[in-house]
């Protein structure tokens, strides 16, 4: 029995290992993107392109997904409802904005700014559970997103560069991930559908800029044609890895892993494409950084508070249990 219990703690741990490498793989693959991306647009300089070519290839590879692992049912369940075809469709055109918006802070040498927008985000997050889904943030998640509004305001306050892509790029993700709060589909199907909604403009502009002279066929040669359809599976891997994973660990975790993503993006910014921090950007990033910080402790004492409680709902009476019944 102590053996059988012991396989079961050794399967759990070997489990939960497994889950926590999956989500940090996710973060880590998202974080050393601009790498990628930097390989496309330093050749063909129209960021459109990219994100045409990363739309295009999403959708293709998706598709294949949905094809192998027989999900078409649940493609045609969700069809049948007006309204989550609608819902898919303005996700769609939320992911969209913010790829396009991402690629481009890529192309322009600002992948610290695109950084900042994925520290933000889930701060931000608060004060949209706050207004659309009735949520009441902790004194502590005020702070936080007082913190973080302090730095932008240093920015602007100062004359520096107000960070607008980062945060067009965070609100286009929360507005997307609050979107699709009202549908449920696997992460493979979702992306397929979001991607098809798109895909007339965006198959449409590669065709365009072929046939102008400025695609791939004129700025890439030999082995660099393997970048396009890579662009999809850098969109697709990632988000499988994190569906896979996810299931095994709490929310509170992966969010603490989720803030790798960001941090590596910083540093391929500064220590790869040499792009500086100059003394506002770094207040603003030392405020954002301590209503990151605020942020994560918060989430991890109501994580904590939450399964107390959970325990002690659970647990049974022991005065009660103790008690022989009389007769």
């Amino acid at each position: 029995m102590i053996s059988q219990n012991q396989s079961d703690a050794g399967k759990k741990q070997t489990g939960f290992l497994l889950s926590v490498f999956l989500v940090l793989m996710c973060s880590v693959i998202w974080g050393i993107a601009p790498i990628f991306w930097k390989q496309l647009t330093t050749r063909i300089e129209d960021s459109w392109y990219t994100f045409c070519t990363r739309a295009v290839f999403s959708c293709f590879w998706s598709f294949l997904i949905v094809l192998i692992s027989g999900r078409f049912s649940e493609v045609r369940k969700l069809f049948r409802s007006k309204k989550d075809i609608l819902t898919i469709a303005a996700g769609g055109i939320m992911t969209a904005a913010n790829w396009a918006l991402y690629i481009l802070t890529v192309a322009t040498d600002r992948i610290k700014e695109g950084s900042l927008a994925y520290f933000i985000g889930p701060i931000l997050f608060v004060i949209t559970g706050l207004f659309f889904f009735k949520e009441k943030p902790t004194i502590a998640q005020w702070i936080s997103v007082g913190a973080a509004v302090a730095g932008v305001a240093v920015a602007v306050v100062a004359g520096g560069d107000f960070p607008y892509l980062a945060i067009l790029i965070a609100i286009a993700y929360i507005i997307y991930s609050s979107i699709l709060k009202l549908v449920k589909a696997s992460p493979a199907v979702l992306l397929f559908l979001e991607t098809l909604t798109v895909l007339p403009f965006t198959l449409g502009y590669i065709i365009y800029d072929e046939v102008n002279g400025r695609g791939a066929i004129a700025n890439l040669e030999g082995i660099q044609f393997i970048l396009l359809p890579c662009a999809g599976l850098m969109t697709l891997v990632p988000l499988l890895l994190l569906a896979a994973g996810i299931k095994g660990i709490s929310y509170s975790l992966s969010g603490m892993i989720g803030y790798v993503n960001p941090t590596l993006q910083m540093l391929v910014a500064v220590l790869i494409y040499h792009e500086t921090i100059g003394t506002t950007d770094l207040i603003t990033y030392i405020f954002v950084w301590i209503a990151v910080v605020i942020f994560v402790v918060d989430s991890f004492v109501q994580n904590k508070r939450k399964k107390a409680k959970t325990k002690r709902t659970v647990e049974p009476d022991d005065d009660c249990s103790e008690k022989q019944p009389e007769g």
